[in-house]
């Protein structure tokens, strides 16, 4: 598998920052019916119930700093599958 990644580092409050946010969903709290609906999907796309739960209430609380610590940065990682899969083996013929 080939993977291209790309950093980008957004320091304290701007433009930048909101869009990140707004991007991710950050930028407003979660309704229950909401985190209901994040989980199912999460589930439908093959996590357990446990692990789906589990991801959603870590980024609520990612969520709640960032909106409590305005100056605090974030670090967001981009990463694009170029590749993935193997060569096939080829039968010879006699």
């Amino acid at each position: 598998m080939r993977v291209s990644d790309r950093v980008v580092v957004i320091e304290g409050d701007g433009m930048l920052r909101e869009q990140c946010m707004a991007a991710k969903g950050w930028d407003r709290t979660f309704a229950t019916m909401e985190k209901d609906q994040m989980v199912q999907s999460l589930m439908n796309k093959g996590l357990q119930a446990d692990q789906a739960s589990l991801y959603v209430e870590m980024q609520q609380r990612i969520q709640e700093y960032l909106l409590h610590h305005e100056d605090a940065g974030i670090v967001w990682i981009l990463g694009l599958l170029i590749s993935f899969g193997r060569k096939p083996r080829f039968k010879k013929f006699s």
